[in-house]
């Protein structure tokens, strides 16, 4: 870069936007008037031609100031002249001069040093070699660009000490206006922010997510240890909006996994009325061992994770998440113990001294029976409602079957569904069969509801037979939209065996969680017809294996039916 040299007056001179120093200290300009008063402007300034006969200032704007005050704008003042500069290299010669200077503060510092990196494409070494800075001291100055804009300003003001400035880089900046406000207003000391800020830090070895984007973070303070000589205990997080992000996105992922075998998992947070409690077969809260193996396809049960502090990311299995239902059963379960412990004094007592004598098989069947299980009950509403769903459709299906196979009972039905006022008017699900079946024997569209035409048709049917096998099929169709009590209660009263319609399958057994399966295993058989051995390997591994080797046992009947999926009066349905 040549530069000439010569005087201009400083009418002649236009300060330039980029100045790297953004205040310029009142007392300090003061002193600086009075200095050019003295003995005049002695360091040349450096420009560039601007506009006509007007020149750019690049460097200088201080003493420039200093002189306009002091002899107007006709003084001339010595003056290096550059020609042909870009507006990079301009930037460049004004953040190099200004950064060389004794009195530059170290947040103008910090701004020149950010902006010539920029110009550098991030180079560090050469940003550093430009300004005869060292690394360290390079990346000092750029460490304190995450101070806001308002806290940098208030450090080159002195209104606060570079410790204050340190330590508030560290914080997120939506934090930082209101602690430079706390420590302009109240004087906060720099230790005493220091003790502020890590009492609600966040401890990072605590974390439990990756953290190895914390390494080089600079809300770190183990990264700012190695940058300011003001600093929290090491290893702490000073973003917590960064932090919470983490931790919720590593709850996710738990959670994510959870649900690969569990139906149900739920976060346990500060704050909410919620409890997970772990759901055993013995013990003082255990509820008994059937009632814990059919409590799998319960909707509360599952797995919990912890979000609150001191345990956070900690999973539970194995849990239901319905303590006054655990409560219920535990209840029953204590009972069913005192009755079976009863049960054996009255038999003792009323046992003859005598000698023992072969008991007939009549004697047996009188003698009490002592068991201290008590009945396990499903509770219907309880049941996840993936499981309800599947339940429903299979009850609706195999009632429209069982309904369309006779005529007098189809119509049976739908006289009585008349009668008692269940018919659904309004068909969602079942207009659709009706449809179609009008179309087939009458040749209409029955949802288009012009009367005249279906009346036409019906009394011109080729077929003798289409009305009835119309009227044939309102009931089927109507099953699909009728209340579920009211298909419950016509199930009941035809003595419908689902086992007709249902067997073990792909789809049902795919449907279900793995302690879901485990539990239909014992429930219908399955597990007492597999060796132990594969049993357990094959309820270790993967679902999928898990569900393939449940249904290829050797000489098993899959036409059996899971007493929860019956329609039988829910509060009375037992497994056996």
């Amino acid at each position: 870069m040549q530069s000439a040299s010569m005087r201009l007056a400083l009418a002649r001179l236009r300060p330039s936007g980029n100045n790297p120093r953004g205040f310029f200290e009142p007392t300090a300009m003061a002193e600086l008037v009075a200095s050019v008063k003295s003995k005049g402007v002695l360091q040349p300034l450096l420009v560039r031609p601007f506009d006509g006969d007007l020149y750019e200032i690049i460097a200088g704007e201080r003493r420039y100031r200093a002189a306009l005050e002091a002899f107007g704008d006709q003084y001339e003042i010595e003056a290096r002249v550059f020609d042909n500069l870009s507006d990079s290299q301009v930037l460049e010669l004004a953040i190099i001069e200004n950064s060389q200077r004794k009195d530059i503060s170290v947040t103008e510092e910090a701004v020149a040093a950010s902006r010539l990196l920029g110009l550098k494409n991030g180079d560090r070494s050469e940003t550093a070699a430009e300004l005869g800075w060292d690394l360290v001291k390079l990346d000092k100055r750029l460490a304190l660009m995450a101070c806001t804009e308002e806290v940098r300003l208030a450090l080159t003001k002195d209104e606060i000490k570079l410790g204050h400035a340190e330590l508030i880089a560290t914080l997120a900046p939506e934090r930082q206006a209101k602690a430079l406000q706390q420590v302009i207003e109240q004087g906060v000391t720099v230790e005493s922010l220091r003790s502020a800020i890590e009492k609600y830090a966040l401890v990072l070895s605590s974390a439990i997510f990756d953290k190895t984007e914390c390494n080089t973070c600079p809300h770190n303070s183990s990264t700012q240890a190695s940058l300011f000589s003001t600093t929290m205990a090491s290893g702490m997080c000073q973003r917590s909006s960064c932090f919470d992000e983490k931790t919720n996105a590593a709850l996710e992922v738990k959670k994510a996994e959870l649900l690969t075998e569990y139906a149900v998992v739920r976060f346990i947070r500060p704050g909410e009325q919620f409890t997970a409690i772990p759901l055993i077969a013995d013990g003082a809260t255990g509820v008994g061992l059937e009632q814990a193996s059919a409590c799998r396809v319960c909707e509360n049960f599952g797995a919990s994770i912890s979000a609150l502090p001191g345990s956070m990311g900690d999973v539970a299995k194995e849990q239901c998440l319905s303590p006054s239902c655990n409560a219920t059963m535990v209840a029953k379960r204590v009972k069913a113990e005192k009755q079976a412990v009863a049960a054996k004094a009255e038999a003792k007592a009323t046992s003859k001294p005598a000698a023992k004598a072969p008991q007939s098989a009549a004697s047996a069947k009188t003698s009490p029976k002592v068991d201290a299980a008590p009945a396990v009950t499903i509770e219907y509403d309880k049941v996840r409602t993936a499981i309800k769903e599947y339940r429903e459709k299979l009850w609706r299906t195999a009632l429209a079957k069982y309904l369309n196979r006779d005529w007098a009972v189809s119509c049976t039905a739908l006289a009585s569904l008349f009668v008692a006022g269940r018919f659904p008017y309004h068909m969602s699900k079942g207009s659709e069969v009706i449809n179609n079946s009008a179309q087939k024997l009458l040749g209409v569209n029955a949802t288009r509801g012009n009367l005249p035409e279906v009346l036409l048709a019906a009394e011109s049917a080729t077929d003798p037979e289409a009305i009835r096998k119309l009227v044939q099929r309102l009931a089927p169709a109507a099953c699909m939209d009728i209340d579920l009590s009211s298909v419950q209660e016509l199930l009941a009263h035809y003595k419908v065996n689902l086992l007709e319609f249902f067997k073990l399958d792909q789809v049902f057994m795919e449907m279900l969680t793995k302690p879901e399966l485990e539990y239909v295993s014992e429930l219908v058989g399955i597990k007492a017809a597999m060796d132990p051995k594969q049993f357990a390997k094959a309820v270790s591994g993967k679902k999928t294996d898990f569900v393939s080797a449940l249904l290829s046992v050797e000489g098993f009947d899959y036409v059996v039916l899971p007493a929860f999926l019956n329609y039988k009066n829910t509060k009375d349905l037992k497994n056996d």
